[in-house]
């Protein structure tokens, strides 16, 4: 799903690797009624850039929720920059 996101947005990086920062998903409500609109989990994505070098994007996943059951995954964006990083530590967590 994240390789797609990043394939379809045209990075010049691809994707080594990813994990869950997150332990669960986040609930998203609505600021007014509080109904449950969907929820979210972050990952952080491990990229090599074409000199080599990589970085650390967080991308959020969500869900919607129709008032019965989630519906599928899908990527809701990268959060921020991309954090520089040795590629010795940002594989680190690499299995």
């Amino acid at each position: 799903m994240i390789k797609e996101y990043v394939a379809k947005n045209k990075w010049a990086e691809t994707v080594e690797y990813c994990y869950l920062k997150d332990v669960e998903w986040n609930t998203i409500r609505d600021r007014i009624s509080g109904v449950t609109l969907g929820r979210v989990i972050y990952t952080i994505t491990v990229l090599k850039t074409t000199s080599g070098k990589c970085k650390w994007q967080p991308i959020q996943i969500r869900q919607n929720y129709d008032g019965q059951k989630y519906g599928a995954s899908f990527v809701n964006g990268n959060m921020g920059l991309a954090i520089p990083s040795e590629c010795s530590e940002a594989m680190k967590y690499k299995k």
